[in-house]
């Protein structure tokens, strides 16, 4: 049986990747309503830089979780990520508070990433078919969102 906090570590990487995809459907439409004319960059630029941030940044996270610890820095991580959303939905009719918070939102999931190396650490001491195990359950959290995306409604 998982441990309570292999538990709590895959919720938030689930809930991370979710996060990211379930906004991807939405995007357009409220780009659209904002600038119809240059849809499809800005919707290209958008989705980029989260993940260009969230690259970018996610060694600096991973120095700074090595030095204080990867507790603070991936709740750090998770409210950062929620206030991103929270100003997306605010300036929804705002190109510029999108674009803000999509850098928000790149540079907080960036803090998430430290949740990887802790549930790494953690199923290190566990037998490997289970760590395998870990990981594969962790991972179907990724493919969630674009599946959910893709289905047929």
């Amino acid at each position: 049986m998982m441990n309570k906090q292999l538990l709590v570590v895959m919720l938030m990487l689930i809930t991370t990747f979710i996060g990211f995809g379930i906004i991807i459907p939405v995007m357009p439409e409220l780009i659209k309503a904002a600038d119809p004319g240059l849809l499809e960059r800005h919707t290209g630029l958008m989705l980029s830089i989260y993940s260009a941030v969230s690259f970018l940044l996610s060694p600096f996270w991973g120095a700074l979780s090595d030095r204080i610890g990867r507790r603070p820095i991936i709740l750090t991580g998770i409210v950062g990520f929620a206030a991103s959303f929270i100003l997306f939905g605010i300036g929804s009719d705002n190109l510029t508070l999108m674009y803000a918070s999509r850098v928000l939102g790149g540079l907080f999931s960036g803090a998430v990433t430290s949740v990887i190396v802790l549930m790494w650490r953690t199923s290190h001491r566990r037998r490997s078919g289970q760590r395998e195990w870990d990981w594969s359950v962790c991972q179907s959290g990724s493919a969630l969102p674009s599946g959910l995306a893709s289905a047929d409604c």
